[in-house]
């Protein structure tokens, strides 16, 4: 699904759905091939078991279980056999042509929480199935509802990538110097041009954690390392993890591991 450089805010992003063309689902248990063809609708489609290989306009992807893909009207198209069993189920569908391209999602995405999709697809089998009255409406609801939960979680993907571009260089500097010294979160916010207070908020906004915390958790990694593969004292390893004394370290080491390095050392 095509990122679109002129959709600048997401809350006003739209798409029209005109037609429900057709729902399929299958479960395939030989191998197969299909032929490069033109796409006479847009398809979406979600695999809730096996996986296998879609050719769109040239681009091969790889679309594996509880994978969406997307395929948009006039692409060409082929698809030949990953693994099996397969199985999927696919909506064909026409939009408002000002609209049918303006999809910011992926061609092929994973969903945050694939079984909410697998039951947002299940229902429409469903209802295509039954046909009761307002089948196509209900269906249509369902895809929107489908769109618009993508949408959030692309806006949320697109705030993370934004944060981490600011922070990006401060969380480098940890990375190689987290054991030379005592890093201090406002020089990570000069590093950044930003206040400590909002380094601090899109720090745990992206790894869920706090700065600190994440330098003491690199820290124990570490340590963990040199306890199990070297010979360094607990006193060397202190001072080598940049802690002020190895009481500091012991005290953090038992904190996030339940034991102490000696301890932890001695049941190796």
């Amino acid at each position: 699904m095509k990122n679109l450089s002129k959709i600048t805010k997401y809350g006003d992003f739209d798409i029209d759905i005109t037609e429900i063309a057709s729902v399929c689902n299958e479960h395939i248990i030989k191998p197969w091939t299909h032929h490069l063809k033109n796409n006479l609708s847009h398809r979406i489609l979600f695999v809730y078991e096996g996986e296998f290989h879609a050719v769109i306009d040239g681009v091969e992807y790889t679309v594996q279980k509880n994978n969406m893909l997307y395929v948009p009207i006039e692409a060409t198209y082929s698809s030949y056999c990953g693994t099996l069993p397969f199985g999927y189920s696919s909506i064909f569908f026409h939009m408002n042509p000002l609209t049918g391209s303006q999809f910011p999602f992926q061609t092929c995405c994973v969903p945050e929480v694939p079984e909410k999709y697998r039951k947002f697809f299940k229902t429409v089998d469903e209802e295509w199935i039954s046909k009761n009255f307002g089948y196509k409406l209900r269906i249509k609801s369902l895809l929107y509802e489908i769109f618009r939960n993508l949408l959030i979680e692309q806006l949320t993907l697109n705030i993370a990538l934004k944060g981490y571009h600011v922070i990006k260089d401060a969380v480098n500097y940890i990375e190689q110097n987290y054991y030379k010294e005592i890093i201090d979160v406002n020089k990570l916010a000069r590093m950044s041009g930003i206040t400590p207070t909002h380094f601090i908020r899109l720090f745990k906004e992206i790894y869920s954690t706090t700065p600190k915390q994440y330098i003491n958790n690199l820290r124990i990694e570490r340590a963990i390392e040199l306890l199990e593969f070297s010979t360094a004292s607990i006193d060397e390893i202190s001072n080598q993890l940049g802690y002020s004394d190895a009481s500091y370290f012991s005290k953090a080491f038992k904190n996030a591991m339940g034991k102490s390095p000696l301890q932890f050392r001695t049941h190796i």
